[in-house]
């Protein structure tokens, strides 16, 4: 599989992504939109490049759909952790 180079995302994309994120786009289909790869998608959403960017999506979301506010969970993605439940690989024999 051929690796395609991971462009940086500028701060007004990242703004447009905050605003997709919020109205539910899958990540996927933003990654395919601005042609890099989804890790990019996740720096932005979990705060690592442009973090200022939320706040400025946030009042441009509110601007655009003041009817979604109070129904929008504005929260970043959370990485969930890897680990193994005592027991769990007991049930493979």
């Amino acid at each position: 599989m051929i690796q395609r180079a991971s462009r940086r995302i500028g701060y007004r994309q990242a703004v447009v992504i905050w605003i997709a994120h919020w109205l539910g786009l899958p990540k996927q289909r933003l990654a395919e939109r601005y042609d890099v790869d989804r890790r990019r998608i996740y720096e932005i959403i979990e705060f690592r490049r442009h973090p200022a960017s939320y706040e400025h999506a946030r009042r441009i979301f509110a601007a655009l759909y003041p009817q979604r506010v109070a129904t929008t969970r504005f929260e970043s993605h959370r990485r969930t952790g890897r680990w193994v439940i005592p027991g769990q690989l007991d049930l493979f024999g």
